[in-house]
């Protein structure tokens, strides 16, 4: 502001600058700073703005610490020589005291001091000495330990910590906090790097990943490193080696070759695009000279090949080795990276989906509620009857629909119970052999199985989908479906090929067609809400949206092979659940009455209404609330005049389950029933938990409104 006012510039406002603060404390910390300024009633006034900049700087040290490092590993030859630079370069971007290499003894299985580094090795002399004659066994001391887990750790203060040897040298030279990360090479760990501060401080565990990733950077050098150095022993005994090994000349002759490399020529010449690709290679590597590497592949093998141009000479060298098993890891790896991201994305949609669900529950419950009361009171000869009963049916496919919708957002809980799956899936052929063209085959192996914890409702709907596909599939052409039930058990290490899928036994559905088959580029989508190839008018694209969604709400897997031209096949995964009795009772003909004085709270009006006609009709007295906190007040002028609380969860004012908390504290004996037709915060097992009676679903009809009182009650009807 001074320099502002004394030369006039405007660029000096505005423009940010990073300096240190002081707090209250004396302690500094990074602040962003700007100022600008304004005028208010003629008076000049200057606004400074102020950003802590702690937060960031920490994260570019860290990054400035890895980007170091990358740059010592892309320009040393030796680990020898790597090691002193990477050590300072953590220390000085990271503003550590001190740094130690730890490399392990294989011989005598111990770890051992190969590297220290400090800003000021004067002050730390007997520590360091003492680092340097220490040796370090497995799970002793931080080196030790992070030797035995193959993790980075951290302790806040050495001083303290009972398995850290050199404590008293390090309490005396004023060194606190340590953390140390493994680096490893395939899994093994080749060394660990442990670093000190003056300070004590917390496990940062943002840092400790970067530093894990440092290792990782670390161990790859020393992996390349290796591999150089097998190089030049091939060259020295290329016949020892397993792998391909040739000099070529510039005019492709081949100079050498071991047994390896004959097998590898020849695999070349099988094949006339591996060969033209293996000329393309030999010929750039002559062109860019130094050392090559790329992929080769063969009709059955994958080869990772490097190239070396011999300067001052007019051949090559080539080194290959097959690593088919890495690269279909690797393949298989980004398949399920893929997978989970398509779960992801099914999973944000489902969620906006059961939100729009949610609206459409709180109109039909009231639609519901107050055509079944219209019904109710019509006498039987009365010509409305017929208009009504319809308003009724399009009530009942309405609510499917949103059933639907909440099942494909994972949110429908309804109707589940341990069944044999076996009758299901033939209920659901039989419908399917009227609808299915003669030129359609259907075949059929339905094994007995183990219960399952499903909805038999939507096992069917699964079946039907998948089945219709399979027509749509094989329309036009003569085809066969076949549709198997069999009693399967996953072990470990095939339930890692299919994600989602644990160890365990299943129920194993697979349909399948002989028909057109599924495009490639389009089997990452076919669980997409509304992503169809049908034309106009012959499919929405909820079907397999739909099934993905029951499955994985009934704990399952769905899995899809496809051929073009040679048909598709869909394989379900229901996992097994303990069989257990199922409920026997029957729904009762006479709605169960009542009396008392019922609460009824809902924000919607129309729900309310609906409600409180629904309760005085079963004969009791009802109190309807719009406002939550309405209620509240009343329940505590009462509350032992009231005999039961209907309340929706989603309210502005507060949640359903925010307001039975409330009144539980106030009268914790007080029957509630909680009704929903979606939350992402409560189900009936939490509600249950909390002393809730009744997790009631919307859109419900007048019996189960009825029933829903009577269970809260604990009351016979009468």
């Amino acid at each position: 502001i001074e320099t502002y006012l004394k030369t006039g510039e405007s660029r000096i406002l505005g423009a940010r600058r990073d300096v240190l603060a002081r707090r209250r404390d004396r302690s500094t910390i990074p602040i962003a700073l700007a100022v600008t300024e304004v005028t208010v009633s003629g008076r000049r006034l200057f606004i400074a703005t102020v950003r802590d900049l702690t937060e960031e700087k920490r994260i570019e040290h860290m990054l400035a610490a890895q980007y170091a490092v990358a740059r010592i590993l892309a320009e040393c030859t030796t680990i020898e020589h790597a090691t002193p630079a990477i050590l300072r370069a953590i220390c000085t971007n990271l503003g550590w005291q001190l740094g130690v290499f730890w490399q392990v003894d294989e011989t005598h299985d111990l770890l051992r001091c190969i590297e220290v580094w400090c800003h000021a090795p004067e002050c730390y002399a007997e520590f360091i000495a003492a680092t340097k004659e220490h040796t370090f066994a497995r799970a002793q001391g931080l080196p030790g330990r992070v030797w035995q887990s193959g993790q980075p750790c951290w302790i806040p203060d050495v001083v303290k910590d009972v398995n850290f040897p050199r404590g008293r040298v390090a309490a005396k030279e004023n060194l606190h906090a340590a953390f140390a990360f493994p680096i490893q090479l395939r899994g093994t760990v080749y060394g660990v790097m442990e670093f000190f501060s003056f300070h004590i401080q917390e496990p940062d565990q943002a840092l400790l990943q970067h530093m894990q990733a440092v290792g990782t950077q670390i161990g790859q050098l020393i992996e390349r490193l290796n591999a150089q150095k097998a190089i030049e022993v091939l060259a020295r005994f290329p016949e020892e080696n397993p792998h391909a090994v040739l000099r070529i000349a510039r005019d492709g002759q081949v100079l050498y070759r071991n047994k390896p490399g004959t097998a590898l020529l020849s695999a070349i010449e099988r094949d006339p695009h591996c060969a033209s690709e293996w000329q393309k290679a030999v010929e750039q590597a002559f062109r860019t000279g130094g050392m090559t590497h790329q992929d080769l592949r063969t009709l059955d093998r994958i080869f990772a090949v490097t190239l070396t141009v011999i300067e001052g000479t007019d051949y090559l060298n080539v080194y290959a080795q097959d690593v088919t098993d890495q690269r279909q890891t690797e393949a298989a790896l980004r398949h399920r990276e893929e997978q989970l991201r398509q779960s992801q994305k099914l999973e944000a949609i489902g969620t906006l989906a059961g939100g729009i669900a949610h609206d459409f529950n709180n109109i039909l419950t009231a639609l519901i509620g107050f055509t079944e009361l219209a019904i109710a009171k019509t006498p039987a000869s009365a010509p409305i009857l017929i208009h009504l009963q319809e308003i009724m049916k399009a009530n009942y496919r309405a609510k499917e629909l949103i059933q639907q919708i909440l099942t494909f957002s994972h949110r429908h809980e309804g109707g589940k119970k341990p069944l044999h799956p076996q009758p299901v899936i033939e209920e659901a052929l039989k419908l399917l052999r009227a609808s299915f063209p003669s030129t359609i085959t259907i075949h059929k192996d339905l094994q007995p199985t183990g219960p399952v914890l499903a909805d038999p409702t939507q096992i069917h709907q699964v079946v039907m989908n998948l089945a219709t596909n399979a027509e749509h599939a094989m329309r036009g052409r003569t085809g066969t479906l076949s549709v198997t039930l069999a009693d399967v058990s996953i072990d470990a290490e095939t339930a890692t090929l299919t994600p989602g899928l644990a160890p365990g036994r299943y129920a194993q559905l697979v349909i399948a067609d002989t028909g057109c088959g599924i495009q490639p580029e389009h089997l990452p989508r076919i669980f997409d809400p509304f992503f169809t190839t049908k034309g106009v008018g012959e499919g929405t694209g909820m079907g397999l949206a739909v099934t993905h969604g029951i499955v994985t709400d009934h704990g399952g897997v769905i899995t899809v092979k496809s051929v073009v031209g040679e048909g598709t096949t869909f394989t379900v995964y229901f996992p097994y659940t303990p069989d257990t009795p199922q409920d026997s009772s029957t729904r009762p003909h006479v709605l169960p009455r009542g009396e008392g004085l019922v609460f009824f709270i809902d924000d919607e009006p129309a729900i309310v209404a609906a409600g409180t006609a629904m309760l005085e009709e079963l004969g009791y007295r009802v109190r309807a609330f719009t406002s939550s906190r309405e209620a509240v007040d009343a329940f505590r002028q009462a509350p032992d005049d009231v005999t039961l609380v209907i309340t929706d969860q989603t309210m502005p004012e507060c949640t359903g389950e925010q307001l039975a908390q409330e009144l539980l504290a106030i009268r914790p004996s007080l029957p509630i029933i909680l009704c929903t037709g979606f939350s992402h915060t409560i189900d009936e097992e939490k509600a249950l938990k909390m002393g809730i009676r009744v997790f009631l679903q919307k859109p419900f009809l007048f019996h189960e409104l009825a029933q829903a009182v009577q269970h809260a009650l604990g009351t016979p009807a009468f």
